[in-house]
């Protein structure tokens, strides 16, 4: 299971994003990432019912309009250039969307099953399979010409810095994100966890914003704001349900 995972959530999610940008552009594949959390959470609580639809409701709807001004904002600068088929690139980024939301409900369901499995040592199986499927794939890259780096001019005395930044990408965002997400998995619901994905776009902006040294506009700023606050309400929510499940009903 934890092979699957790794196959599911890095290999295939990430095969998937990167074409679907490849093809859609950096602005549009982004903008259809930004459904995961709300998609998460409405299949985690059909999946098993966490708490009421009417409670989930408040947050689910600010954080969609939260990320529907946070990327209706960059939809409008995205570039005709950068995009060379939506209707390849589109399908690609649902199938993103659908890989990390069976992902997400996978995981949590394999930990449930294994309560005293430890987040170290499940991540690490996830990142194995991970390395697996990418192997299995190494013929199909050969055969492809991926691998021509020198040819391209990509040697390390010119390229030394893409190299080290996708190894420090490998090791802080899929390992480090990875543990951290078997570690919420293992403690909170699906669907506050997915909730709390909205931070992912948020930061994302943020991080944007200050590479190009630009403030917000006024869409994002309100957007991120509304995602912060739908955070909040569905932390809210939960701790609220929690403390009515375990106070004792009066005799």
């Amino acid at each position: 299971m934890a092979f699957l995972l790794g196959l599911i959530g890095y290999l295939g999610y990430n095969l998937s994003l990167t074409s679907a940008a490849i093809y859609a552009g950096p602005v549009v594949t982004p903008a259809f990432l930004g459904l995961v959390p709300v998609v998460l959470a409405i299949a985690g609580n059909l999946r098993q019912r966490t708490i009421s639809w009417r409670k989930l409701a408040l947050p689910l709807s600010v954080a969609t309009l939260g990320l529907a001004l946070v990327n209706g904002s960059s939809l409008k600068h995205a570039s005709g250039a950068e995009i060379r088929s939506l209707t390849i690139g589109v399908p690609l980024a649902i199938l993103a969307v659908t890989l990390w939301t069976c992902f997400g409900l996978l995981n949590q369901s394999a930990l449930a099953r294994r309560p005293t499995m430890e987040a170290g040592i499940w991540t690490a199986l996830i990142m194995t399979g991970a390395c697996l499927g990418t192997l299995a794939l190494f013929p199909v890259g050969l055969a492809c010409g991926v691998f021509e780096f020198p040819r391209l001019g990509l040697q390390w005395n010119a390229a030394a810095p893409l190299y080290i930044c996708a190894v420090g990408s490998s090791l802080v965002v899929n390992l480090g994100g990875s543990l951290g997400w078997t570690v919420a998995s293992q403690r909170l619901p699906v669907v506050l966890a997915a909730q709390l994905i909205t931070m992912e776009p948020t930061l994302g902006t943020l991080l944007g914003l200050l590479v190009h040294h630009k403030w917000p506009t006024p869409a994002e700023g309100v957007g991120m704001t509304l995602l912060l606050v739908g955070v909040v309400i569905a932390i809210r929510v939960f701790h609220e349900q929690r403390n009515i499940e375990i106070t004792p009903t009066a005799a």
